[in-house]
């Protein structure tokens, strides 16, 4: 059975150039390490990430809030609608304009 987590070495060469393996094993990732100590090589980095691990649960969708009208689109509704301005040369007491 494989393990659970993958590693990435990542070294420079004596050229400067990086250089990456990956591991699946912690035990070839220490001996690899060792071989790169030994050879002179002092810019070493070990990553490591889950690889095969088990996928979480989809969180419960979050539950909704009651919509609530903005104070500007409020109605009320004992009060009827606004009815468009007449002419005032249609009343009786208009000035004749």
């Amino acid at each position: 059975m494989s393990s659970i987590y993958k590693y990435v070495i990542v070294w420079k060469d004596a050229k400067g150039v990086e250089q990456r393996k990956d591991y699946d094993d912690d035990g070839q990732v220490k001996k690899a390490e060792r071989w790169l100590k030994d050879n002179g090589v002092t810019d070493i980095e070990i990553l490591v990430s889950l690889h095969n691990a088990p996928k979480p649960r989809p969180a419960d969708p979050a539950p909704v809030a009651p919509e609530v009208p903005h104070a500007d689109s409020r109605i009320e509704p004992d009060r009827p609608e606004p009815q468009p301005l007449l002419d005032p040369s249609q009343y009786d007491f208009a000035p004749n304009l």
